[in-house]
């Protein structure tokens, strides 16, 4: 079972993202086979290791992949859907024992809906039931893959990883 290590800080800017890139590089160096995990939707993780920097890269990017990320994993659930939870499709990076969860700038949308979900009575089941499908999508991820260690570089704005 791979170790996941979350890399969190309430304020933006402190180098989670560099930091989850450089140290699965220098993990995946040393052998181990690694998973970095961009759950910002700003996706500065994605965008720098894939080097998408023009007006359009994105779009391309995702219509090329399949949306195949996290927040397409979870969208079902948030819908209300019963649906299996699956792993989500990894991304070469520039390194042989390196691997990328892309992520989605709509990711955002879950962060709105759990917000929402502090006025119901349902909050704490709904909360409960993101947190473990979450977990689960990262570690049916992992095992698919065979990776040892996963890397999430969150949000400064979310809480629902605490």
């Amino acid at each position: 079972m791979a170790k996941l290590i979350s890399l969190y800080n309430h304020k933006g800017g402190v180098s989670k993202t560099t930091t989850t890139f450089n140290l699965g590089w220098a993990l995946a160096n040393l052998g181990f086979k690694v998973g970095i995990v961009d759950l910002d939707p700003q996706c500065n993780l994605t965008a720098l290791v894939l080097g998408l920097n023009q007006i359009g890269d994105f779009e391309n990017f995702y219509t090329k992949k399949g949306n195949e990320d996290i927040f397409e994993n979870l969208l079902p659930l948030f819908e209300g859907k019963d649906v299996s939870i699956n792993p989500v499709k990894l991304t070469n990076t520039g390194h042989k024992n390196l691997f990328l969860l892309a992520g989605n700038t709509r990711i955002s949308e879950l962060d709105i809906q759990l917000t929402l979900g502090l006025a119901s009575t349902q909050f704490q089941m709904y909360q409960k039931q993101f947190v473990g499908a979450l977990n689960a999508v990262i570690r049916k991820t992992a095992d698919r893959n065979s990776l040892d260690i996963v890397l999430l570089d969150l949000s400064p704005s979310s809480g629902w990883y605490e």
